[in-house]
């Protein structure tokens, strides 16, 4: 709560400092300011990482990343209370082998935060890009430092080590490639998002609206194709170890029926 309301206060103060004074980022340093932004930030995370286990998840996640290390594609069938989409196990495989040298023993925790603490930089990186397309240089490099520092996303993912970042990541990624007119890639961003999580599926319309925009059936074609193609090499390793060839669509049901809420843990009204 402090947190939110300093930086809350900061924010307000930092934005009306540069709109009084009409300050602007020189553009030869643009790219030292954005850069050295992203590096503070990194390396915050990773300090401020160390100082708390994380969320009650964290431990399911060093189970997953166990199993999953040892046998990824036979994941779904060895791992405890496994209800997440493939995607991100293929992740929890990498950091599960990382964590297995002498080295690294004792930061797994740290390990399995990483992931997210690199999503939340690359993703201001994008928000900065995107902010660049109708906005100023320097209310760009604001929103990019507004979204790294921001509590809620700084919380969730250094301190809770929950996994909403990488989420975030590929959606914003997806919306990038759509405004830069890349269909294709775009669409394959989209489909990664949903094999992320569930909830990437409320973001398709964004896409369906910009297909029909366009009034083309070769756009909803490529869309179609390649999203089809992204979802079949992300799926298909596990899938040939699975007995039912609708095991994916039952994963997804029973995530779905454990979570029958809009919001869940809000801390709202």
């Amino acid at each position: 709560g402090v947190y939110s309301v300093v930086f809350l206060i900061i924010c307000i103060g930092v934005y009306n400092i540069f709109k009084r004074n009409n300050i602007e980022i020189n553009t030869k340093d643009e790219k030292k300011v954005v850069f050295t932004l992203l590096i503070v930030g990194f390396l915050l995370r990773i300090a401020a990482g160390t100082l708390m286990d994380g969320h009650n998840d964290i431990n399911l996640f060093r189970n997953w990343a166990q199993t999953a290390a040892n046998n990824l594609f036979q994941f779904y069938s060895n791992a405890k209370s496994a209800d997440y989409p493939p995607l991100y196990i293929y992740v929890l495989s990498i950091i599960g082998k990382i964590s297995t040298l002498s080295y690294f023993k004792d930061y797994f925790i740290l390990l399995l935060k990483i992931p997210s603490i690199a999503a939340d930089i690359i993703t201001a990186y994008f928000v900065y890009k995107l902010g660049k397309k109708h906005l100023s240089c320097t209310i760009s490099i604001l929103l990019a430092a507004f979204y790294i520092f921001n509590p809620a996303v700084f919380i969730d993912s250094t301190f809770w080590g929950q996994v909403d970042s990488i989420f975030t990541l590929l959606i914003v990624l997806a919306i990038y490639l759509l405004a830069e007119k890349k269909i294709a890639a775009s669409s394959a961003f989209f489909a990664a998002s949903v094999l992320m999580k569930p909830q990437g599926i409320i973001f398709l319309p964004i896409l369906f609206f910009e297909l029909v925009r366009k009034r083309s059936i070769k756009a909803f074609l490529k869309a179609g194709i390649t999203a089809f193609i992204t979802a079949l090499v992300i799926i298909l390793p596990f899938a040939v170890n699975e007995s039912s060839p609708l095991w994916i669509f039952n994963l997804y049901s029973k995530t779905i029926s454990e979570y029958p809420y809009a919001t869940v843990n809000g801390f709202n009204f």
